[in-house]
């Protein structure tokens, strides 16, 4: 089901997606693995992405590598971003 732009999954688990106060998603499954804001992220059952009530990306699992603020990030990796949309490190 495509929600605010971004396919979530209930799957056969029927894991949930869930919503901010204000409406927009606080985190979901992903249907497929995409790219969020020019993140690429990985669809899965485990690992949900979540969202600030900005909309903007707060976290995901990478569906491949990719370089953020100069640093390597392999497929698989988990990356979490503040409300500016700037890495956190952890």
């Amino acid at each position: 089901t495509e929600i605010q732009g971004i396919l979530c999954d209930g799957g056969i688990m029927k894991v949930t997606t869930v919503f901010h106060t204000n409406g927009t998603i606080a985190c979901c499954f992903l249907a497929k693995s995409v790219p969020i804001q020019n993140i690429p992220c990985e669809a899965s059952v485990l690992d949900p992405v979540y969202f600030y009530e900005t909309g903007k990306l707060k976290s995901c699992t990478l569906s491949e590598s990719i370089v953020i603020e100069g640093r390597k990030h392999k497929k698989g990796s988990k990356v979490s971003f503040d409300e500016n949309g700037g890495l956190i490190k952890e």
